[in-house]
């Protein structure tokens, strides 16, 4: 099933992140991958920690994609994909909500 991951530093939670089998964000864009989905961070890398172990747990899976969804208002979360080597590979709207669907290639 899905998975939510939680790190924790001085017993506090410092950042969040679910791993899913599948997401209905991208129903039309087939990919051998696990969905990542509320990504946050509340102290610097920690939020760069979770996605390794997002693209390490997916390789180790199998898998050959990780695919991610993130508001599209939030540029901040969308650069941090994008500087991690994600590509935006479409975009949506779901009620009020914007959202940009990513992915990396794990090589």
């Amino acid at each position: 099933g899905d998975t939510c991951y939680i790190a924790i530093s001085e017993n506090k939670i410092v950042g969040t992140m679910m791993l899913e089998k599948s997401s209905s964000y991208f129903e039309n864009h087939i990919y051998n991958s696990f969905y990542i989905r509320h990504l946050a961070s509340s102290v610097s890398g920690v939020g760069k920690a979770l996605l390794v172990y997002a693209c390490k747990l997916s390789k180790l899976s199998g898998k050959t994609h990780v695919c991610a969804n993130c508001s599209a208002k939030n540029e901040k979360l969308v650069q941090y994909y994008l500087n991690y080597g994600f590509s935006i590979i479409g975009d949506g709207v779901d009620e009020e909500y914007n959202y940009f669907l990513l992915v990396k290639a794990l090589i």
